[in-house]
């Protein structure tokens, strides 16, 4: 799979070569079945209590000092007769990777809906996601802190090593069809603007309210979608035809855009990520990004700057 060059908007530079990935292959997710698999928080373990660190189809068993750790291994398991789907990993309360790492796999297993669902229900969007897909409550196995658990059998799905792979975007698309629609999406904007101003602070723009105007010009609205349930943000995502967005976890939400979304990520030039082009290449729509500003010597995941006469010629190429 070739994955052309970004369009990069910035005051000058080059596209950045850590977005033009050149050609990559995206192998279909391997299942690795568990005899008497244990479970302890985002941890996976084998019969023998070896740690799952990242199965891969050519590399199953990892070591990974960081995790083996003895007291875990010598906790008492309370045993769950059931044959099981473990929905966690070290990112599992994290809304994109909840997504793409484990929904959009476990999507791909032949005998899921068949499994106790055994994840992290700690957040709306994970109960949310659950209910949409049908599974009904006792079917999900909310796992406690602290607690080790052993499972009759274990289903486990290879995680992705690099660029994410289409099979589980075409999953997640699948998974968004059962979202009816209603009266409300009449009245949703075609272009819309996903803000991070719910997470100000990390990888937020701090001159957002001096861009909103230039935002207003060309028609998007602003909308922060960590206040909407999740059949909202799908609702909102597939009838827009124009969608922007810094770098983060809502950008899942272009797996539930339409064909032919004009899409532009806005993204910290210390914090450069190939996630959202991969995604464009599987739904083979353009990838456009706009560079943000940020002092030498800032972390990747502090706030940066927009100038807003490069956001204004973005916005004029990507509606044009």
């Amino acid at each position: 799979m070739r994955i052309p060059p970004a369009t990069v908007y910035r005051e000058g530079g080059p596209a950045p070569a850590q977005l033009c990935l050149g050609e990559y292959t995206a192998p279909a997710p391997a299942e690795y079945l568990l005899a008497s698999g244990y479970v302890f928080r985002t941890v996976v373990m084998d019969r023998e209590r070896r740690f799952l660190a990242m199965p891969s189809e050519k590399n199953h068993f990892s070591s990974d000092i960081y995790r083996a750790n003895k007291n875990i291994r010598a906790l008492r398991p309370i045993s769950i007769t059931e044959d099981a789907v473990a929905l966690n990993t070290s990112y599992t309360d994290n809304f994109y990777h909840w997504f793409v790492d484990l929904v959009g796999r476990m999507l791909l297993l032949p005998d899921w809906d068949d499994k106790v669902i055994c994840a992290d229900t700690r957040y709306p969007y994970q109960k949310e996601t659950l209910a949409l897909l049908g599974v009904a409550p006792e079917r999900i196995f909310s796992l406690d802190d602290y607690t080790l658990y052993r499972f009759k059998t274990l289903s486990v799905v290879s995680y992705p090593r690099s660029c994410p792979d289409p099979h589980s975007y075409a999953a997640l698309k699948e998974m968004a069809r059962r979202v009816k629609p209603d009266a409300r999406e009449r009245s949703l904007p075609k272009r819309v603007y996903i803000s991070r101003g719910d997470v100000s602070g990390r990888r937020s723009i701090v001159n957002e309210q001096e861009l909103l105007p230039i935002f207003k010009k060309y028609g998007f609205r602003r909308m922060i979608f960590s206040n909407l349930s999740l059949e909202d943000q799908i609702r909102a995502a597939r009838n827009a035809d124009h969608l922007i967005f810094p770098h983060g976890a809502a950008g899942v939400n272009l797996v539930f855009s339409p064909p032919g979304i004009r899409f532009m990520e806005i993204m910290s030039p210390r914090a450069l990520d190939a996630s959202s082009v991969c995604v464009c290449q599987s739904l083979g729509v353009p990838y456009h990004l706009l560079l943000g500003e940020m002092p030498a010597g800032d972390s990747m995941q502090a706030p940066f700057s927009v100038e807003p006469q490069a956001l204004l010629r973005a916005l004029e190429r990507l509606v044009a």
